[in-house]
Formats: structure tokens, C-alpha cells, sequence
């Protein structure tokens, strides 16, 4: 008998509807522990588990879809996506800053790694 379940079952995520977008699609999934779990999806979406529930995180503005993730820590997490010029974007613990990209850019990006220097 398993002593915990996992996270898609104990806990649902709250995935809202926008009448004009639908449903965000899930795009990639990155667990750091069990406490700190991150999620990027269409429409800009992204969601954070904080080892209890999957908490929908503000939108970020001018950003379409989020396609690829990479998490260094609690506090430095990178998505990439779509957007004019491309979307880069970065949490810094509280929350999502856009980062310019070089011009002429691509309008997506699907995928990021970032390593720690430490």
C-alpha cells in the first residue's frame, strides 16, 4: 500500500477556462523536490506546487505561448515561448520578468536550459 499519493491525484489543478482562449495546454513539467514543482502551458499560463496544491500564477503580459521550462532554483526558473520577438522570461522568486531578446529574433522559442555558475 503506497504511503503517499501522487500529486496529480492528491491535488487537481485549477485550470480555468478563458472564454476567448479555452483550456491552456500543458506544455512541460518540472519538479526541483517534492515542495517545488513548476508547470508552463499555452496562453501564457504557468502554475507552481508548492508541495501542497498547483497555484495558477499571474499572467505575463505580452507573452503567448510558454513551450519550454528550465528550473536553477526556487528563485531562478526561465520559460520560453511565443510572443513579438520571442518570449524569454524569468522568476525571481516573486515574480515573472520579460528578457529582452537579441533583434531580429525568432517569434518562438521552444525550448531553454540554464545552468547554475555555482
Amino acid at each position: 500500500m503506497p504511503t503517499h499519493q501522487p500529486a496529480a491525484e492528491a491535488a487537481p489543478l485549477p485550470v480555468e477556462a478563458s472564454a476567448a482562449q479555452g483550456p491552456p495546454f500543458l506544455r512541460e513539467i518540472r519538479m526541483i523536490s517534492a515542495t517545488d514543482g513548476w508547470i508552463v502551458a499555452s496562453h501564457g499560463v504557468t502554475y507552481h506546487w508548492n508541495g501542497v496544491y498547483w497555484h495558477r500564477l499571474p499572467p505575463i503580459p505580452g507573452v503567448g505561448d510558454l513551450n519550454g521550462l528550465s528550473v536553477v532554483n526556487a528563485n531562478d526558473v526561465w520559460a520560453v515561448g511565443n510572443g513579438p520577438g520571442g518570449a524569454v522570461v524569468r522568476w525571481n522568486g516573486s515574480s515573472w520578468q520579460r528578457i529582452p531578446t537579441p533583434q531580429p529574433s525568432s517569434e518562438s522559442y521552444q525550448t531553454i536550459t540554464m545552468l547554475s555558475a555555482t
